[in-house]
């Protein structure tokens, strides 16, 4: 990036800069805090319901054991209790109480738990997403001050090795506004797209021995932004190999499959 922004100096201009995918951005980090504060907050809740109804279960029993005391000491009927006398119900009252404060004392400690453990890792992520919206504000109104000291800028393509191409980069390439064309060295990346190919799957001949796939609007590296990717096939005398073909281009994804020579070039 640092020889991009010494060129873009020595040339004394560069690409208008697309302040709205920024303010994207800025908007899903802030509806990303928003959504870890709300789950702090339902977990909080929860927790408060059930210590309400830990509290609530302690003050029917010790009530209840008030009165069953008080009955015991002070039999209303000179008679013995019936099973369905004031006593004996109280009494199984109070059994089926103990063992729901039983059962909400153990769902509330665990409730504790998770919510403290809950509460520290949405603190984190919440401080991340704040951290990442100030530094992507700043970004904001350095392009913004960039584009109004060139209202008229030039539509710009720059080519990469694929040892640039990581998620940073091509966010960045992608925000300051240029067309890429570079390839991917993430084996993984290779291998997703071959996952897709079925026996039923039509290559397309793009040279000797070499047969392409596309797709549009497809995510690689974290990268939030669609981007168009190529899978080449073609057979040296080693063997069948594989590579993968990066495009971004500053207008809709084309529907076909885009494999124009100039893109081809870029393995070359």
């Amino acid at each position: 990036m640092n020889l991009l922004q010494a060129a873009e100096r020595r040339l004394g201009c560069h690409p208008r800069r697309r302040t709205e995918l920024i303010q994207q951005r800025i908007h899903a980090c802030e509806q990303a805090i928003r959504a870890a504060l709300a789950q702090a907050t339902t977990a909080s809740e929860h927790v408060t319901n059930l210590t309400a109804q830990v509290a609530r279960l302690s003050e029917q029993i010790q009530q209840a054991e008030v009165r069953i005391q008080t009955l015991r000491t002070n039999p209303a009927l000179p008679r013995r209790v019936s099973p369905y006398s004031q006593l004996n119900r109280l009494t199984n009252q109070q059994v089926g109480w103990q063992t729901q404060l039983t059962r909400a004392q153990a769902q509330l400690a665990q409730a504790t738990t998770v919510a403290e453990r809950l509460r520290q890792r949405l603190v984190t992520e919440a401080q991340t997403y704040q951290a990442e919206r100030q530094r992507l504000q700043v970004r904001y109104e350095r392009f913004w001050a960039e584009n109004a000291r060139q209202p008229n800028a030039p539509r710009c393509k720059i080519r990469l090795d694929a040892g640039f191409t990581t998620a940073a980069n091509l966010i960045e390439l992608i925000e300051l506004r240029y067309d890429i064309d570079t390839k991917s060295a993430n084996p993984a990346v290779v291998q997703a797209l071959r996952d897709r190919v079925t026996t039923e799957t039509r290559w397309t001949t793009v040279g000797k021995n070499t047969e392409m796939l596309s797709w549009p609007g497809y995510q690689i590296h974290r990268c939030p932004y669609p981007l168009l990717v190529g899978l080449e096939r073609f057979r040296p005398p080693k063997g069948v190999l594989h590579a993968v073909l990066i495009r971004y281009q500053d207008a809709p994804q084309p529907t076909h499959l885009g494999l124009t020579p100039d893109w081809l070039s870029v393995l070359r």
